[in-house]
């Protein structure tokens, strides 16, 4: 095992020091700090801090003001820079906005871990948090290490296991909304467009998944024929070939909302108008860069409400790690100029 030099320039992290003493980043933290409730065996103890002292490791500034105010430090975990950008939040942006305004008002410090590995693993180092919020995918790495280092945690936006605590949303219910909406208006010929490509996992996040099903079974209720191409990662032109141009589609239903202004475009180009001859909607409000005059109907995911009761449990969790609650929000439909009374 590589050991690391009092001299050496990096300045040692708690890593380090766990890697030197063959144990957890959050144990070492516990030890350092004097975590009250947290007891490890006096040769362990001892063992932390000699590899502290033979590291020249000196605190995190900001991290020991904290601790030593007792503030409760909740870290967002898989949130991405992008997500925040000139133009306005975006969907997760504005989840993460109002959650940080909620927490500040009970004086809790909330941090982004904006770490990008490819396993999405939490990668802490000084600043260990006492909560977690965890942005989609929960993946198998990450729900191990907050559940090894007990920090208690709420997943936003996605169902998850049961015994871990969320605030999610009914995609399949979403999606038969938008169906019904449809049919109120007289169409028939309706068509599904999923994500226009798949990762490595289709289970990437459970709307993938729902949001198609839910297509299926709403269609299936009201008797109506299923237009090929619902279920294949396929491009914005590819789609409008498929499902209008040749299968005569007079309605469409989008995974995302982003997708819904190529394909207006690509209805123009030949000649049809938005609703006249087609009627386009999807999930999500239109991202703020993407706004114009001209708005689509769409199935509102509601992430300030999830921001909002994400706070609450993680508030309830923060003085009962054992609290558990899995919160629905319910989903609104906007309806707006893109969807209206089917051609014929």
């Amino acid at each position: 095992m590589t050991q690391v030099s009092p001299t050496n320039s990096k300045t040692a992290s708690l890593a380090d020091i766990a890697e030197l003493c063959g144990v957890t980043k959050a144990t070492v933290s516990r030890v350092l700090n004097a975590k009250p409730g947290f007891s490890v065996r006096q040769e362990l103890q001892e063992k932390i801090h000699k590899a502290a002292n033979q590291l020249n490791y000196r605190p995190n500034g900001i991290a020991r003001s904290l601790r030593s105010s007792k503030t409760p430090i909740v870290m967002v975990l898989g949130f991405h820079p992008h997500w925040m950008n000139s133009d306005g939040p975006t969907v997760y942006g504005q989840m993460v906005s109002t959650l940080t305004d909620c927490l500040a008002k009970t004086h809790t410090a909330c941090f982004m871990d904006l770490a990008t590995d490819d396993d999405r693993s939490p990668e802490w180092s000084s600043l260990v948090p006492d909560a977690a919020i965890v942005v989609p995918p929960l993946t198998e790495l990450r729900y191990k290490k907050l559940t090894q280092d007990r920090i208690p945690f709420v997943l936003v936006n996605e169902v998850g296991p049961e015994d871990v605590s969320n605030v999610y949303t009914d995609d399949h219910q979403g999606t038969q909304k938008l169906v019904d909406h449809l049919h109120e208006l007289g169409h028939r010929r309706i068509a599904y467009m999923n994500q226009t490509h798949f990762g490595p996992s289709f289970d990437y996040h459970s709307s993938l998944a729902k949001r198609m099903t839910g297509y299926v079974k709403a269609m299936d209720s009201y008797g109506l024929e299923l237009i090929p191409g619902y279920d294949q990662p396929l491009d914005s032109k590819a789609f409008f070939n498929n499902a209008i141009v040749k299968h005569k589609a007079t309605a469409v239903i989008a995974y995302k909302s982003s997708y819904l202004k190529n394909l207006h475009e690509l209805a123009k180009h030949i000649g049809m108008s938005v609703p006249e001859d087609l009627s386009l909607c999807g999930f999500d409000r239109q991202p703020p860069n993407l706004l114009d005059e001209f708005e689509y109907t769409v199935m509102d995911i509601p992430m300030k409400q999830m921001g909002q009761h994400a706070a609450r449990i993680i508030q309830e969790k923060l003085d009962n790690p054992n609290y558990h609650e899995q919160y629905l929000c319910h989903e609104n439909i906007m309806i707006h100029q893109s969807t209206g009374p089917s051609p014929g």
